[in-house]
């Protein structure tokens, strides 16, 4: 009897090391997750900027060509 406790005691801290260690590695995978949308967010605010530039660009140039071509 006093072996199948210890043996049962002993299978109860493995399991709740192995809980923790889970536990753990649930953290650390939501915090690298959220880096994740952080950056892919910024990554996408950086993209819309950058689109919006060559959108103000094309649209200068398009009326520098307007202006080019009505003096010809």
């Amino acid at each position: 009897m006093e072996h199948k406790y210890s043996t049962a005691a002993n299978e109860v801290e493995v399991l709740r090391q192995s809980l923790g260690n889970a536990r753990s590695d649930s953290s650390l995978l939501h915090r690298e997750s959220e880096l994740v949308v952080t950056n892919v967010n910024q990554w996408v605010k950086e993209q819309k900027q950058g689109n919006e530039k060559l959108n103000f660009k094309i649209k200068d140039q398009s009326k520098n060509i307007i202006h080019l071509t009505a003096e010809e």
